[in-house]
Order: C-alpha cells, then structure tokens, then sequence
C-alpha cells in the first residue's frame, strides 16, 4: 500500500480512544505504538497564542524539507497559496473535533507530480480538551531529497467525531402537596370508649 505508514497511525489513533470516541488523551501516545511509522509522523500543539507549533517531526519528513522543522508551524509544510485553507482545516480538527484527511502533491525536478497524503487526528491534554494533532505525511513514492518543497494541496476533508453531548443534570422535583388516596390517619385514641381516652391502659373483658 502505498500509504501503509498513515494507516497505522490511524489504527494506533484509534486504539486510544476512550469507549465514548472522545480523542484520546496526548499523556497515553507512545511513539513505540507507531515505531514503523515514526518516520512519517508528527505533534503539533496549540501554543498560548492559540497557533499550533510542531513538537516531533518524523526524520523523513524533515529530510524531504531538507532542515529540522521542529518548532515551526504546520503551516509550514504547505505552499503559501493554500496555507490558509490548511489552517482552518487544523482548527477545525481541534474544535469540532475532527479527523481530516488532505490530499497533496509536490513537483520533482523534472516537473512530475507526486501524490502524497496527510491524515491530522486530534488528541487531548490533561484536562480533556483537543489541544494535540497527531499527524502522519506519505509520499506515494520516495523523492529525491531535498523535495521540492512546500506541498500543494489538492483536497481537504473533515470527519466530525462521534462525541456525546454531556448527559443534562438531573431536574429538582418539587414536592407533592395535594392529598393523595389514603384515608387521613385517626389521632391516638380517637376510638376508645368516652371516659377512656384520656388513660394511657384499659381493661378489655
């Protein structure tokens, strides 16, 4: 397969997730989970500022980029023309959440165009909420490095995730106050013979 790297990402993603299908937390990513495709993959985290920047950079990618691209914005990967396009899918990826799936080439030298893909997964920190994107880049076939860089996009896909909404709280009963079909209880001694019910035994004969 031609992508076989991003599937096992995918399938490793999976693995994780919680039994409700809420990303799974970043705490549990083990990079030996993904040791044949490490070299394809990568982090991303949304910084103080709300960007994302990169945390790890799998060794192929940063070869085809012909320089380590640590610390830079995932962005980055991407020509400047459709940047912009490849960030609101990031977002979204975070805040809907979602899975998203790009569609990219890049020209050799020769100006042939190289199919390659890119699968974006969220995960959550410690708090639950999405602030991690773990990520995986394929090329159809392996180029000459350095590649031509950046890649063109020429498809972007989001898939929300199935996440249930958080159950109501439980609405306060008021108290029943009409009268319901028990006869009204007799007070102590209302059926003693007169003269005694204001003693506390009797004689029965």
């Amino acid at each position: 397969m031609r992508f076989s790297g991003l599937s096992e990402i995918r399938a490793y993603w999976e693995a994780l997730r919680s039994p409700d299908g809420a990303p799974p937390p970043r705490a549990a990513f083990d990079p030996r989970g993904i040791e044949r495709a490490l070299p394809q993959a990568f982090l991303a985290v949304r910084g103080a500022n709300g960007g994302l920047g990169l945390r790890v950079v799998g060794q192929a990618i940063c070869a085809m980029a012909g320089r380590d691209l640590r610390d830079d914005a995932p962005g980055a990967l991407i020509c400047l023309r459709d940047r912009a396009a490849f960030e609101g899918v990031l977002n979204a990826v975070l805040t809907d959440p979602a899975t998203g799936e790009t569609e990219l080439e890049f020209r050799t030298a020769s100006g042939a165009a190289v199919p390659a893909r890119m699968v974006l997964l969220p995960m959550a920190d410690d708090q639950g909420r999405p602030e991690y994107v773990l990520g995986g880049l394929a090329m159809a076939q392996t180029p000459a490095l350095p590649a031509p860089w950046p890649l063109a996009v020429l498809s972007m896909r989001l898939t929300r995730l199935a996440v249930p909404e958080p159950e109501p709280a439980p609405r306060r009963m008021a108290p029943l106050i009409a009268p319901g079909m028990a006869e009204a209880a007799a007070g102590y001694g209302a059926d003693l013979p007169d003269g005694a019910r204001h003693q506390h035994l009797w004689v029965v004969k």
